[in-house]
């Protein structure tokens, strides 16, 4: 899906009423790149980054990805974690509270069965906001996965029916099979077309 930045940017803006930080400092979108990232990512996957640095140098923070949602921040409940969209099975809430400070967080359940926590000390961020965005994308790349194994599955079957064709015809040629057989191989096609 090549689009799927300008989907996320649209949900972005419709769930919070803003459009996403762009970063003009160079140098503070290299580090993040670098060190939250891992240097898995480049500039133009970026959607938006929360800087929580002290020098404001991109250090630390949340970086979201047109792919995944990358945290390197001493604070968070999960102090480092890339999460792929496609990877994340499932979004839940974890709201709790401890002394009457909130200690709320999203839990991030992954495929592989590791659980990442993002919690509100990530400066400004609205958790809820947060996990509508991530279901956002996390769909989004299923239908993207959706499509991609629908287009191969086709590409197989339609190799499936050419190779019918090239046998029937290979037949015709060396053996001068008879018009019964021809029949049958050609009502098999149809019936292989027609599933597909």
């Amino acid at each position: 899906m090549d689009n799927i930045k300008e989907l996320i940017i649209e949900k972005y803006h419709q769930i919070t009423g803003f459009e996403p930080i762009v970063e003009d400092y160079e140098p503070r979108i290299k580090k993040m790149l670098s060190t939250i990232c891992r240097g898995r990512y480049s500039k133009e996957q970026i959607v938006d980054s929360n800087d929580t640095s002290i020098f404001g140098n991109g250090a630390s923070g949340m970086v979201f990805t047109t792919e995944a949602l990358c945290v390197k921040d001493a604070g968070n409940s999960t102090s480092q974690f890339i999460a792929r969209f496609k990877d994340i099975k499932y979004c839940s809430m974890d709201e709790d509270s401890i002394f009457g400070v909130d200690i709320s967080a999203i839990k991030l359940h992954m495929r592989s069965g590791a659980v990442y926590r993002l919690s509100t000390t990530l400066d400004g961020l609205d958790l809820a906001q947060m996990q509508e965005l991530i279901e956002h994308a996390m769909h989004l790349h299923d239908l993207d996965g959706e499509a991609e194994d629908s287009q191969s599955g086709d590409s197989a079957s339609d190799d499936d029916v050419d190779d019918l064709d090239s046998d029937s015809s290979d037949q015709d040629d060396e053996d001068g099979a008879p018009e019964a057989i021809n029949e049958a191989a050609s009502f098999v096609v149809k019936v292989i077309s027609s599933l597909v």
